[in-house]
């Protein structure tokens, strides 16, 4: 924030292929949250965090076999084949817990939804 080139504009840049590698987290937590719900929070946030690295190692590799570059290739830290950094496991986990915590939140709305529609209420 107090690099000369900042901007409150807070523009940037992205992927087209970060859509659909996000777009993996709803069918898997909805594979795996019922799996996983037993569990205490902080072991479920580690295994996310896990997963997750799993899934940048496995996404940035087909990437760079596909494209011929990974577009989060690390040169910092402690990178595993550039393609993740173990470092960044602690912000894995904050951003697991996030990611429940919306989904369980938009689960409870599409739910109640159903059962609205189901006693008759919201009917037009």
């Amino acid at each position: 924030f107090t690099g000369k080139d900042f901007s409150w504009s807070m523009q940037g840049k992205s992927y087209l292929w970060m859509f659909f590698i996000y777009a993996m987290i709803k069918p898997l937590f909805d594979f795996g949250y019922p799996v996983l719900k037993k569990y205490n929070l902080l072991l479920r946030v580690f295994i996310y965090s896990i997963i997750i690295l799993l899934i940048e190692f496995i996404t940035g590799f087909f990437l760079e076999q596909i494209t011929g570059t990974c577009p989060w290739k690390y040169k910092e830290g402690l990178t595993f084949f550039g393609y993740i950094r173990l470092d960044y496991i602690f912000y894995w986990m904050i951003f697991g817990y996030i990611i429940e915590y919306i989904y369980l939140l938009l689960d409870n709305v599409v739910n109640f939804e159903k059962e609205s529609e189901g006693l008759g209420i919201n009917k037009k």
